[in-house]
C-alpha cells in the first residue's frame, strides 16, 4: 500500500511538472525580458534571406491578449509592409479541442508602399487547390481600420478599411464568413461577401456585392480591358443539391450580363460555377 502510495505520489508530480513550466513561462512573458525573448523568438521565425520581420514592441496579458505595434516586413530592397497597431485576443487553451478560436483582430494601420520583390526560390505553384485545415478555426470579429496600397502595388494609390469574421472547419459543424471591404480615400467602392451552410437542413446562403466605379480596384485586380466600373450582385438561400442563383454582372456602360451561379459536384466534391445566362 505504501509503495502504491509512492507510486501515485511520483505519478502524480510528473503531471505537475508541465503545468508549472506552462506556468512559469506564462509568468516570465509578463515582464520585460520574457517579452522580449518572445518578439526574438517570433522575428526569429519569420525572417529569412530575403526577408526581415520587425516588431516593435508587444504588450497585453500574453498569450491570452496581445498587441504589437510598429511592425515592418523587408526585404533586400526596404520596407515593403508596416503596421502601425495589431491586437490579437484569443483562446489558446480552446486549441486542446481543436478550435483555433479567435475573439478580435484589430488592426490599426496597414501600409503598403510596393509589392515585395519576387525571391530567387519561390517555388512554382503546383498545388491542388486550398489545403485542408486541421482545426476549426473561429474568427469572431476581423477590424482593420485602414489599408494603405501605393501606387505601385495595383497602378494607383487607394485606401480601404475592412470588416469582416469566419466559422470555417468540417462542414458537418455549420460554416460561416463575412468580409465588408470599403474604399475610404474619396473614391467609391465596396465589397460585401456573406456566406452561411447549415449541415442540418443542407442550406447554403450566399450573398455578394460589388459596387465600384471604372478604375477601380477589383478591375485593375481582374485585369479587364479598359478598366470598366464594376456591379455584381448575387444573392440566393436554397438547398446545396439543387442550388441555383441569378447574378448579374455590368462591366462598363453598353450594358449588363445575366446569368447564374449553381453548384455542381463532380467525383463528389461540391464546387461553384457561374455562366452568362443561355450557357
Amino acid at each position: 500500500m505504501r509503495n502504491l502510495r509512492r507510486i501515485a505520489g511520483f505519478v502524480g508530480i510528473l503531471l505537475l511538472i508541465p503545468l508549472v513550466l506552462v506556468g512559469g513561462l506564462l509568468l516570465f512573458a509578463q515582464i520585460a525580458p520574457g517579452r522580449a525573448l518572445l518578439v526574438w523568438v517570433i522575428e526569429s521565425a519569420a525572417s529569412s534571406d530575403e526577408a526581415t520581420l520587425q516588431i516593435g514592441d508587444l504588450t497585453g496579458r500574453i498569450p491570452f491578449d496581445m498587441t504589437v505595434s510598429d511592425v515592418s516586413m523587408a526585404d533586400g530592397d526596404g520596407v515593403w509592409l508596416s503596421v502601425d497597431r495589431a491586437r490579437l485576443r484569443w483562446r489558446p487553451f480552446a486549441l486542446i479541442g481543436g478550435t483555433l478560436s479567435i475573439e478580435m483582430i484589430d488592426v490599426g494601420s496597414v501600409s503598403v508602399p510596393r509589392l515585395p520583390a519576387a525571391g530567387e526560390s519561390d517555388p512554382e505553384d503546383s498545388g491542388g487547390g486550398l489545403p485542408a485545415l486541421p482545426f476549426e478555426v473561429v474568427l469572431d470579429r476581423l477590424s482593420v481600420g485602414e489599408v494603405v496600397l501605393a501606387e505601385p502595388v495595383l497602378g494607383v494609390a487607394a485606401t480601404v478599411t475592412v470588416e469582416g469574421d469566419a466559422r470555417l472547419g468540417d462542414p458537418a459543424d455549420g460554416l460561416s464568413a463575412r468580409l465588408d471591404v470599403e474604399r475610404i480615400d474619396g473614391t467609391a467602392g465596396t465589397i460585401a461577401a456573406r456566406m452561411n451552410y447549415s449541415p442540418e437542413s443542407e442550406t447554403l446562403h450566399l450573398d455578394l456585392s460589388v459596387d465600384e466605379p471604372a478604375r477601380g480596384l477589383l478591375s485593375r485586380l481582374s485585369d479587364l480591358p479598359g478598366l470598366p466600373p464594376l456591379l455584381v450582385d448575387l444573392s440566393r438561400t436554397g438547398p446545396t443539391d439543387d442550388w441555383a442563383a441569378d447574378l448579374m454582372l455590368l462591366a462598363g456602360t453598353p450594358g449588363s450580363t445575366a446569368g447564374k451561379a449553381t453548384i455542381t459536384r463532380p467525383a463528389e466534391r461540391r464546387g461553384i460555377s457561374a455562366a452568362p445566362a443561355g450557357h
